[in-house]
């Protein structure tokens, strides 16, 4: 439902972002709140936005995208995506449990850490996974809000799961008025 070719977008966005070399700069916090999306979250910079439209099963499923490549080694990512009327299981823990997955596949990781609660009053999960390539480690928060499905990770090096700026970043995330 879920996987499949969005595991894949989300396999190709982080490895694409995280083979860019850059020096890390001084973060200077920008809140990031796109227009009708109904969400807000802090990057340390201006993050570049983009949008792909992937074919499921079901339909096809548009994906916003905020991408910041912070340096050669750092990579936040936010993105919002609607899923057609039934797309998704009924039961949003369920729901939660396929976006989860499919997260984890997409890089093939091996999940360390989740942690269920709550953004607001929707469905949420925390998620540390464990990526062998390049010995990383990618802190993820996945919402869902009906057929709204918001994630935001962090990829960092392996080591850094802690720091005070994926924390800001993950922390950051709040639901807003669309």
């Amino acid at each position: 439902m879920i996987g499949g070719r969005i595991a894949a977008l989300l396999s190709l966005l982080v490895a694409g972002a995280l083979a860019t070399a850059n020096a890390q700069p001084q973060a200077t916090w920008v809140e990031h709140r796109p227009s009708g999306s109904g969400y807000r979250i802090e990057f340390p910079d201006t993050p570049r936005q983009s949008q792909d439209e992937v074919v499921t099963a079901a339909g096809p499923v548009r994906m916003q995208i905020a991408r910041l490549e912070w340096s050669a080694d750092v990579v936040y990512l936010a993105m919002h995506s609607d899923y057609p009327a039934g797309m998704l299981p009924d039961d949003p823990q369920s729901a939660l449990d396929a976006a989860r997955n499919a997260s984890v596949k997409s890089v093939n990781g091996i999940l360390r850490e989740e942690k269920k609660l709550t953004a607001g009053d929707k469905p949420a999960r925390r998620l540390l996974i464990d990526i062998p390539e390049g010995r990383r480690v990618g802190g993820a928060l996945i919402v869902l809000d009906g057929n709204r499905l918001y994630r935001a990770v962090g990829v960092v090096p392996a080591g850094q799961e802690g720091s005070a700026d994926l924390k800001k970043f993950l922390d950051s995330f709040a639901l807003v008025k669309r």
